[in-house]
């Protein structure tokens, strides 16, 4: 009964979006045989939420996904398994997120024959929203403090100190976790620490060790590239 209630109401809420409305026609939202009422709608509710949350990302997003779109097998491989990491997504922003890529992945065309966009929600799926947080600070930093000739450890020296308080604070962090949180971050292949470096200045290498030294990689910048071309709303 709860199963065939949720999906009316989902199918309702999108009525002027007809792609939107047939993804819903195809999502399960089976919940077991819990035996406690409460349990069973306080499950539905959450459900609901976060359902919601993600299909109305693509209702509002900045791409149109035609029939066309939504019947190819690329297509609903990506949304069912972008689905299924939304699903497990705490925090909302985390599930719009998860909505700009598949949005971003289809304006790209960054579906079809490729491994790169499950490997992404994947990693996107895997990371805390202050992970995410984390990547979102550094970026911002990186940004407006562009990389000229110089070397990346004196490029990186003159935002470092900014960055990481901004960690700190915003995200309660101290500093003496930092490097613990740029290693755990460098299993997405988002940050990376260069380790041994050529400096062109000097012609010397240098060594880096504890995460002295970091920068976010090209793997985060396409990531943040789709996400851009599929965003609708402000993060």
């Amino acid at each position: 009964m709860e199963e065939n209630t949720l999906a009316i109401r989902l199918a309702s809420r999108y009525e002027a979006s007809t792609p939107v409305r047939a993804l819903v026609q195809l999502i399960p939202f089976g919940i077991g045989s819990a035996a406690d009422v409460a349990i069973v709608g306080k499950l539905e509710a959450i459900r609901e939420d976060r359902a919601r949350t993600f299909l109305d990302g693509l209702a509002l997003g900045q791409v149109e996904l035609t029939s066309e779109v939504i019947e190819s097998e690329d297509f609903l491989h990506a949304f069912f398994s972008t689905y299924a990491a939304a699903m497990r997504a705490r925090r909302r922003e985390k599930t719009r997120l998860l909505a700009d890529l598949l949005l971003g992945a289809v304006r790209e065309d960054a579906i079809a024959g490729s491994d790169e966009y499950e490997e992404l929600v994947s990693t996107l799926d895997s990371l805390s929203y202050r992970e995410i947080r984390v990547l979102a600070i550094l970026d911002a930093h990186e940004s407006e403090n562009e990389r000229g000739d110089e070397d990346v450890d004196v490029w990186f020296g003159r935002h470092k100190e900014a960055a990481e308080g901004e960690i700190c604070a915003e995200l309660d962090v101290s500093a003496d976790a930092i490097p613990g949180v740029m290693r755990r971050l460098a299993r997405s292949a988002f940050v990376l620490e260069p380790g041994v470096l050529y400096r062109e200045s000097d012609r010397t290498y240098s060594v880096f060790s504890d995460w002295e030294v970091y920068y976010l990689s090209d793997r985060y910048h396409r990531l943040t590239g789709l996400l851009r071309s599929g965003r609708s709303h402000a993060v």
